[in-house]
C-alpha cells in the first residue's frame, strides 16, 4: 500500500471514529433494552451514516488534494515566469547586437561599392561582418522552469491556453532559434578559413592585412551579403520568439495574479 493510500485511510478514521464511537453507545443501549425492532431501524440507519461519513470524508480529501495541487501549480508558474524572464532577456539583447552587425554590415557593402580609404574607424564594422549577434544561445538561455513542469506533470497547469503557449515555447521555438544559432555558428568559422584570416588577424583586436586587396575580394563581397542574409534571417526569428515569449509572460502573470 503507498503511502499517500495510507494517509487517506488515517484521515478517513479520524473523520468516521468520533460518529462510530456515538452510534456504538446508542447500539449498546438499545441491545441492553432488548428493543429488537428499534435496534433494526437503528442499523439501517447506522449503515446509512457510515455511508453518508465517508462520501462527505472522501470529498474532504479530494478537496485537500485539490488545494495541494494548486499550490504546486502555484509555485510551478512562478518558477516559469522566472525561467521566461531570463530568456526574454537573453533574446533582447541578441536582437540588439544582431541589429548592430547587421548596420555594420551593411557599412562594409557600401564601403565595397565605393571604395573609399582607408580608416581606422571601418576596424569595428569589418569585425562584425561573421558574427550573428546570438552566439552561446543553448549556454545562455534557461529551461528550470519547464523541466520543473515536466518532472511534475504538464496538467498541473490548469489553464490551457498557457499551457499551450508554454510547451510550443520550449519544445518548439526555443530548440529551433538554438539550432540556428549553432548552425551558423560553424559557418562562422568556415568563412574564417576561407577569407577572413587572409585579410586580418587577432592582436588584442581585429587588424587588416591589405585594405585594397580586400575591397577587390568578390568572394570576400559574396560572404558580407550571405552572411547579411543571415543576419536578417536571425533578427526575425529572434523577433518572433520575443513575441512568444512576451505572450507567455503577459499569461503567467495573468494566473498568478488570480491565484492570490
Amino acid at each position: 500500500m503507498s503511502g499517500n493510500q495510507t494517509l487517506v485511510d488515517m484521515e478517513l478514521l479520524s473523520y468516521l471514529y468520533p460518529m462510530l464511537t456515538f452510534l456504538r453507545r446508542i447500539r449498546k443501549g438499545l441491545l441492553d433494552g432488548g428493543r429488537t425492532s428499534r435496534y433494526l431501524l437503528y442499523a439501517i440507519g447506522e449503515i446509512a451514516l457510515v455511508v453518508i461519513g465517508i462520501l462527505i470524508a472522501l470529498q474532504i480529501n479530494n478537496w485537500n488534494e485539490w488545494r495541494k495541487e494548486r499550490i504546486k501549480e502555484k509555485e510551478i508558474l512562478q518558477e516559469l515566469l522566472e525561467t521566461v524572464d531570463i530568456n526574454l532577456e537573453v533574446f533582447q539583447k541578441s536582437l540588439w547586437s544582431i541589429d548592430r552587425n547587421i548596420k555594420s554590415s551593411e557599412i562594409i557593402l557600401s564601403v565595397l561599392e565605393t571604395n573609399p580609404p582607408y580608416s581606422d574607424s571601418l576596424m569595428q564594422h569589418f569585425g562584425r561582418v561573421l558574427p550573428i549577434g546570438w552566439t552561446a544561445m543553448e549556454e545562455r538561455t534557461s529551461q528550470s522552469g519547464y523541466k520543473a513542469l515536466e518532472s511534475e506533470g504538464y496538467a498541473i497547469i490548469q489553464n490551457i491556453e498557457l499551457r499551450a503557449h508554454v510547451t510550443q515555447l520550449f519544445e518548439t521555438s526555443l530548440p529551433m532559434i538554438i539550432k540556428k544559432s549553432q548552425e551558423f555558428g560553424e559557418l562562422y568559422q568556415q568563412y574564417w578559413e576561407e577569407t577572413m584570416r587572409n585579410y586580418m588577424y587577432l592582436d588584442q583586436g581585429i587588424h587588416l592585412v591589405d585594405y585594397a586587396k580586400l575591397l577587390d575580394d568578390r568572394y570576400f563581397r559574396s560572404m558580407v551579403e550571405h552572411r547579411m542574409r543571415q543576419k536578417r534571417r536571425a533578427y526575425d526569428l529572434v523577433s518572433r520568439i520575443v513575441n512568444k515569449t512576451e505572450a507567455t509572460i503577459e499569461l503567467l502573470n495573468i494566473e498568478l495574479k488570480e491565484k492570490e
